[in-house]
């Protein structure tokens, strides 16, 4: 079996793969010292449990806790709610550890032989483009100082696009994304930099695109990414659980690829909604029939990342959308 790509997915594959006794191959481009380009956050109530299938323990990683997060928006003032396990943490690491004791292969794998995963994220190295897929970009700095102290979500109206700022230890990774040009994303972020990256994000289901060939994709490669909070980390390793369940039963790999994309469907297909409402959020369809319907989905998804939002007046975001400035 073949790995392209060692990011949250193909690394996590990489060891459980390996260590159920799977024989993989595993090739990434990046170089060993890049500072991988993420919002550094996610719940650590979720992801724990991923780890501990990997042999290692999550508190290693952790660099901050948050116990307050504030939410605004365009729409709406703004809230304070509680934590239900959102840190940042040191993904570099964590990623390094998962694979530190693998054998990375130094050139490409024969990604013709045998099963190949695309881990590769959004540049779906082996699948290839799709082309009905909707990313957004996004600029990220590492900064000294920001505006808030404490975890903090802003969101912009018609679904546009949105800002954070998170602590890690004694400093902040503060970032914007959204659908505008790069050049305007740097002007929402007028902090002092230490080192900066951006990126583009998945924002769009691309399951009827899961696998062709050989070849199954994992994570963001697919589009296992919240429509509403960009993130990404747990989605990729539930996807990357979904296949290792799937490769331990069936041998005959149409079966499994097939067997596959059904479990991806069934646990991510509210994504499929999700996105069409912040569509329509752009669009500025308001009281679409998808904004209500999935409004309070968009709720949970902040639930899933660790924010326990409760407010009903967080609901006009995902509902009434007012003009983007």
């Amino acid at each position: 079996m073949n790995i392209c790509g060692l990011g949250v997915s193909g690394s996590y594959l990489f060891r459980r793969l390996t260590d159920i006794g799977f024989s993989v191959n595993a090739f990434d481009v990046k170089r060993s010292d890049y500072y991988i380009p993420c919002g550094y956050a996610t719940n650590e109530r979720k992801i724990g449990e991923y780890c501990k299938r990997a042999g290692i323990s999550f508190d290693d990683y952790i660099i901050s806790r948050a116990e307050n997060v504030i939410v605004a928006g365009d729409n709406f003032v703004e809230h304070t709610f509680k934590s239900s396990g959102l840190c940042t943490f040191d993904k570099n690491r964590f990623e390094h550890d998962l694979i530190k004791d693998l054998n990375v292969m130094k050139s490409k794998p024969d990604y013709n032989d045998g099963i190949s995963l695309d881990c590769s994220g959004i540049s779906r190295a082996l699948l290839g483009q799709s082309p009905d897929d909707y990313c957004m970009s996004a600029i990220e700095y590492l900064s000294e100082n920001a505006k808030h102290k404490s975890f903090y979500f802003k969101f912009y109206g018609k679904a546009m696009g949105y800002f954070w700022e998170f602590p890690m230890g004694n400093r902040y990774h503060v970032g914007a994304g959204g659908l505008d040009h790069s050049d305007n994303l740097r002007r929402l972020v007028p902090y002092q930099k230490i080192l900066v990256t951006g990126r583009k994000i998945r924002l769009k289901p691309l399951f009827e695109n899961i696998y062709k060939g050989n070849i199954a994709g994992t994570g963001e490669a697919i589009g296992c990414v919240s429509p509403i909070t960009g993130e990404g980390i747990i989605p990729s390793l539930k996807s990357a659980d979904l296949f290792i369940e799937c490769a331990r039963r069936y041998d005959d790999t149409p079966d499994l690829f097939e067997k596959y994309a059904v479990k991806i469907r069934r646990e991510f297909g509210r994504y499929y909604g999700l996105h069409r409402m912040v569509k329509n959020l752009q669009e500025g369809k308001t009281l679409k029939v998808d904004n209500i319907r999935f409004a309070r989905s968009a709720l949970n998804e902040f639930r899933e990342f660790g924010v326990d939002i409760t407010a009903p007046a967080v609901l006009s975001h995902f509902i009434m959308p007012k003009r983007h400035n």
